[in-house]
């Protein structure tokens, strides 16, 4: 019994140790998941997330790249708008090929994920324009986006996708180049 005890103790012990090592920091957090989980959008964006935050921005390009060609819709989606923002935070510009992807997007139901990532990117530009993708470009293109969506108008990452192009066009001091819907 004794022996029993002291070695589920040293199991526990052990399982304990491997877990705290895990989550020491967000590093080995991402990249633990990435490895255990290779068809989650959530883990492998939380690694690219850890290696643009840790500056490792030609190896996050090369991981975009990758999940852009995966055959999950949100995550190709998800790189290609990632994609533009590196590109528009890191050179201040965005070249029509990455642009042209983006569009893309156009007539895909709209996630919560890929919400997210326009609000994010529409965060940056709210600093600075980037040259190929302006507040008004990109605003515009949400509400194309929000237009062709084949979900409800009245679903969140619809109507907030909207906001955040509404949001754009009064920062642009624009009014939209398009008559909205409604």
């Amino acid at each position: 019994l004794a022996v029993g005890m002291v070695a589920v103790g040293a199991m526990l012990a052990a399982a304990t140790a491997a877990r705290a090592w895990v989550w020491q920091s967000w590093t080995t957090i991402a990249e633990q998941g990435e490895r255990q989980h290779p068809n989650s959008t959530r883990a492998q964006f939380d690694y690219a997330d850890m290696l643009w935050t840790e500056g490792k921005l030609d190896e996050t390009q090369r991981f975009f790249d990758h999940l852009a060609d995966t055959g999950n819709p949100v995550s190709q989606h998800l790189a290609l708008i990632y994609t533009v923002r590196l590109k528009c935070q890191r050179y201040k510009a965005v070249d029509a090929d990455s642009l042209a992807r983006l569009k893309t997007i156009a007539g895909s139901k709209l996630q919560l994920a890929e919400m997210n990532a326009f609000e994010q990117f529409a965060g940056d530009l709210r600093g600075h324009d980037c040259v190929g993708m302006s507040k008004t470009d990109f605003a515009d293109m949400l509400a194309k986006f929000a237009d062709a969506a084949p979900q409800p108008q009245s679903q969140t990452p619809v109507w907030r996708t909207r906001f955040v192009a509404a949001d754009l066009y009064r920062l642009a001091r624009q009014k939209p180049r398009q008559p909205w819907p409604g």
